[in-house]
Order: structure tokens, then sequence, then C-alpha cells
């Protein structure tokens, strides 16, 4: 999507559906939002692939190899 640097993309417990999306996005415009966000997966996924959050970060934690650190990203949305 035009605006995203970058995104990462993890499960988040739900009472309804077990688990739902949260988006974590990186910004390299910074006239998006998430009104843009929702309205850009709304025209490109499938209902149940909508995220049900969506945070802004200044970067995406990542291992030494380069795999994305998912565990702290869940940990920003509890916290």
């Amino acid at each position: 999507m035009p605006g995203v640097a970058e995104c990462a993309v993890v499960g988040i417990p739900d009472d309804i559906l077990g688990e739902a999306v949260a988006f974590f996005i990186v910004k390299n415009d910074l006239k998006i939002g998430k009104k843009d966000i929702m309205l850009f997966c709304k025209n490109n996924l499938a209902s149940y692939k909508l995220p049900k959050t969506i945070e802004f970060v200044e970067h995406i934690p990542k291992t030494a190899s380069g795999k994305i650190k998912r565990y702290q990203l869940k940990n920003m949305v509890f916290s």
C-alpha cells in the first residue's frame, strides 16, 4: 500500500473468534491514517482477515537474522 514502509501482522486473543488480527505499521507518509488502512484492507481482504487493531510504530522489532519478534509486538497491544 502506498504510504506504508513496512508492516507486521500478529494474532491477538479474541473472545468471539478465538484470535483476531493486529496490524503494526511503519509509515513512510505522514498523511496516512487508520481509516486509510481500513479502507484499503476492506477493498483487498476477506472480512475475517480485517484487522481488529491497527498500531503505528517507529520500527518493527527483528532478530539479528531479520525475523520479526512477534512476541514483542503482542506485548505492545497489551501494555
